[in-house]
C-alpha cells in the first residue's frame, strides 16, 4: 500500500505547484533607441513621442483675441498591441478644445499644451473622427521629433513654425517606434490629423495654418 500512497502524494504536490504557476520569465529590457541628432529626450509623446530639444518652460498665453469652443466630435479609446481587455482607453485630458483653418479647410483640435498631455498625446485612442486633429503646443521653438509608440491609428503630422507656416509633413504608421518624424527647422506647433487628410486636400509645406486658440490657454 505504500508505493500508490506515495505515488499519489508526489501526483499532488506536483498539482498544487501547477497550480501556483511559474513566473513568466521576463523579457529583456529593449534596448534604448537612438536619438536623432540635435534633439534632446523629453516626455514621450503620441502620436507620438515627443522628443523635443525644448527651452526652459514658461508660461505664456494665447492671443486674447483669437477666442473659440468647437466641440470635438469621434474621438474614442482603443488600439493595441495587447488583447482588448489589457487596452488602457486615452490617458490624456486636452488643456483646451481649438480649431484651424489651411486653405479653406477647417478643423477642430484637441490642445495639449503642457508636458503631460502632450507626453500623452494620442496614445491609446482607437478612432480620429474626420476633420478632427490633435495639435501640440510648445512654448518656445525647437527641433521636434515624433515617433508612434501605442498609438494605433494612421496619422499625418504637420510641423508649424511660430507664425503657423507648415515647415513639413511626415506620415506615421501606427505602433512604429523605431522611427523619428522630425521637424524640419524650429517649431512651435505640430498638427496631426488622420493620415492622408493633408494630401488629399492638396496641403503642402509652405501654406499657412490659421489657428484659433482659447484665450486662457496656459502654455508650459
Amino acid at each position: 500500500m505504500l508505493r500508490p500512497l506515495l505515488r499519489i502524494l508526489v501526483m499532488c504536490a506536483g498539482a498544487v505547484v501547477a497550480g501556483c504557476g511559474a513566473a513568466a520569465p521576463q523579457a529583456p529590457e529593449p534596448a534604448a533607441t537612438p536619438v536623432p541628432a540635435n534633439v534632446i529626450a523629453a516626455p514621450m509623446i503620441s502620436g507620438g513621442t515627443d522628443l523635443v530639444a525644448t527651452p526652459q518652460p514658461s508660461a505664456i498665453r494665447a492671443d486674447a483675441s483669437a477666442t473659440v469652443v468647437i466641440a470635438l466630435p469621434g474621438l474614442s479609446g482603443g488600439g493595441d498591441r495587447e488583447p482588448a481587455t489589457a487596452i488602457p482607453g486615452p490617458t490624456v485630458t486636452p488643456n483646451a478644445i481649438g480649431s484651424a483653418t489651411i486653405n479653406s479647410y477647417r478643423l477642430s483640435l484637441l490642445i495639449v499644451a503642457d508636458p503631460a498631455t502632450r507626453g500623452q498625446g494620442l496614445m491609446y485612442f482607437g478612432s480620429l473622427a474626420d476633420d478632427s486633429g490633435m495639435l501640440f503646443v510648445f512654448p518656445g521653438d525647437s527641433t521636434l521629433s515624433f515617433w508612434m509608440r501605442n498609438t494605433a491609428i494612421p496619422l499625418s503630422i504637420a510641423f508649424l513654425d511660430a507664425n503657423g507656416r507648415i515647415l513639413n509633413i511626415a506620415d506615421m504608421q501606427p505602433f512604429d517606434d523605431q522611427t523619428f518624424h522630425t521637424s524640419a527647422g524650429p517649431a512651435r506647433y505640430a498638427l496631426e490629423v488622420n493620415q492622408g487628410w493633408f494630401a488629399e486636400r492638396g496641403i503642402t509645406a509652405g501654406d499657412q495654418v490659421v489657428i484659433e486658440l482659447p484665450d486662457d490657454l496656459v502654455v508650459q
